[in-house]
């Protein structure tokens, strides 16, 4: 039998800290020097002018006083990022995370999150035969609803078991980075990166990768985009599971979005966050771990009843003043750059 969604991820997170404890210096309890990197703000480049805001899995995490990025800083050598994908020894918690994928509850969440995006995307240009390329394209589950929506669809991914899993719903799956397959120029009417901008280290130079692959016109579909803006993150700051350093090296909002998509020949034609976090914060509200399931044994009755019988309302306020836990957005290339 699979384990329930809530075990399968706390699998993936326990794991995931487990990596990268292997990283930290036991006497400073931060990462050792020889791993990180001091970097410029990913989005603006500028190189000083960053305040510190706290430090988590021994990273330090800033935020650019002159575009209001938050991001790691030092953070891991490209190659240590890079192997945190490909290299078995260092990528068992993405190995777990396909298994979070495949399962049930997580998987429908998905068909609806991707039906609604490809909904929206259908709405701003029409073509039921144009083709995407998904970056990051994991088991290949939105190539298969978008295959359902009439599109043709081709993969990038860099993890070895998800891609196996891919290639055998018979997709064209590529296993190099963006830039080292050298597609020519328009070969791709719609890019889809689900989950996978805050994963960059050059999300400036990935996204002019992306621009010279689409047509103007094209649409780069976001989902998933983990928003510090949220009222979760807000709340938990460093508590947050968006915080790990690792694989989450750039954290967005609505502002620093449209920046990286000004910059790099883009306007955002669409854009909304989703995921209350409601169950997190009743949690943390009873001092218990925001992440674990509900626990409702500890909190004013009145008031749970209260946030229960308002949901809906709640919910209407989280995206009216993008306050969602997550960001999905589309944007259209408007310039060659």
């Amino acid at each position: 039998m699979r384990k329930k969604n809530n075990d399968i991820k706390e699998s993936f997170f326990k794991q995931m800290e487990k990596e990268l404890n292997s990283f930290v210096d036991k006497k400073t309890g931060l990462v050792r020097d020889k791993y990180l990197k001091k970097i410029k703000c990913p989005l603006c480049f500028e190189k000083k002018e960053h305040k510190f805001l706290f430090i988590k899995n021994g990273l330090r995490f800033v935020r650019c006083r002159k575009c209001g990025f938050v991001f790691v800083n030092p953070r891991f050598k490209e190659e240590i990022i890079l192997n945190g994908y490909k290299d078995k020894n260092l990528n068992k918690s993405n190995r777990v995370w396909k298994d979070v994928l495949l399962d049930k509850k997580q998987y429908d969440f998905n068909t609806k999150s991707y039906t609604f995006l490809l909904k929206k995307l259908r709405n701003i240009k029409l073509g039921e035969k144009e083709k995407i390329l998904d970056i990051g394209c994991s088991i290949g589950h939105f190539m298969e609803v978008a295959n359902n929506f009439g599109y043709i669809t081709e993969g990038i991914e860099l993890e070895s078991e998800a891609r196996e899993i891919a290639l055998d719903k018979n997709f064209v799956v590529y296993d190099k980075k963006l830039e080292d397959i050298n597609f020519p120029e328009k070969s791709f009417d719609n890019v889809a990166l689900l989950g996978l901008i805050e994963h960059l280290p050059n999300p400036v130079d990935f996204m002019k990768e992306v621009n010279k692959i689409l047509p103007k016109g094209g649409a780069v579909l976001f989902n998933g985009i983990p928003n510090i803006n949220s009222m979760v993150s807000m709340i938990l700051r460093d508590r947050a599971r968006m915080f790990n350093g690792r694989n989450h090296l750039g954290y967005y909002n609505i502002n620093t979005l449209k920046y990286l998509l000004d910059k790099t020949g883009f306007t955002l034609k669409y854009f909304n966050t989703y995921v209350s976090g409601v169950d997190s914060l009743i949690n943390y509200f009873q001092f218990m771990e925001p992440f674990d399931k509900l626990d409702t044994n500890f909190i004013n009755k009145k008031l749970l009843k209260k946030i229960l019988k308002n949901e809906k309302i709640l919910n209407n306020f989280l995206e009216e003043f993008d306050l969602g836990y997550k960001i999905r957005a589309i944007a259209i290339k408007k310039r060659n750059i």
